[in-house]
């Protein structure tokens, strides 16, 4: 009877175990885009770049003409064309390996999320991050829920400003196969949180830049 017994329990875990490892890898409603953009896609082709401003774009070119690479200058925006505009457009910050886009009038995902950025690789969209106030968490998360259903992880953990306030922050994540997405309450700041939409083509970037830096710094041992 005993015997028995042991069996029967050592089955039920095996049970939960499985049914724990299935509600794993159980996808949620993984999104193939951000609002309209689509991941692994050309992101000029999808949206304009914003206003030049073509006077201070002039003036920085002949100013800097043959001490800079021109695909690595700054662009010079018309912002107040930009903020008066309801069109949806972006500005370009260049980096040696990656370009870097700030999107504008986003409509009314920007009513919950500002400073919204999207990181494209070999001119493709692999990432977009935000930021909001941490206020706004609990409402922000609810979105979430209802666009993408339950997360696959949610848990609170400690946090500790540079100054050495401490508090918690809640971070959630949805893992899928080709976009994560990653929900943190507070992120450098105590009451601004971020989330981050990340594919597996930027994670595998990431990876390899730090197989590199391991690699590096190994050598120098």
């Amino acid at each position: 009877m005993r015997k028995r017994r042991q069996v029967c329990l050592v089955g039920l875990f095996s049970l939960l175990l499985s049914l724990q490892l299935c509600r794993d890898v159980v996808a949620y409603d993984e999104p193939d885009n951000f609002a309209g953009l689509k991941f692994g896609e050309d992101l000029t082709k999808q949206m304009e770049e914003c206003p030049i401003d073509t006077f201070l774009e002039n003036i920085l070119k002949q100013n800097l003409r043959g001490r800079i690479d021109d695909n690595m200058m700054s662009r010079q925006y018309d912002y107040a064309k930009i903020n008066q505009s309801k069109t949806r457009c972006y500005t370009i910050t260049r980096a040696r390996d990656r370009i870097f886009a700030t999107l504008w009038n986003m409509g009314e995902i920007q009513r919950e999320i500002f400073s919204i950025t999207a990181t494209l690789l070999d001119g493709k969209l692999v990432l977009i991050s935000g930021e909001f106030a941490t206020s706004n968490t609990l409402l922000l998360l609810s979105i979430l829920n209802q666009r993408y259903g339950k997360p696959t992880t949610q848990l609170v953990q400690p946090w500790m400003s540079k100054s050495g306030v401490k508090t918690t922050s809640m971070q959630v994540v949805w893992k899928g196969k080709n976009v994560s997405i990653t929900l943190d309450e507070r992120g450098t700041q105590i009451d601004i949180g971020s989330i981050n939409y990340e594919t597996e083509a930027w994670l595998d970037y990431q990876r390899q830049l730090q197989a590199e830096r391991i690699k590096k710094g190994a050598s120098g041992l």
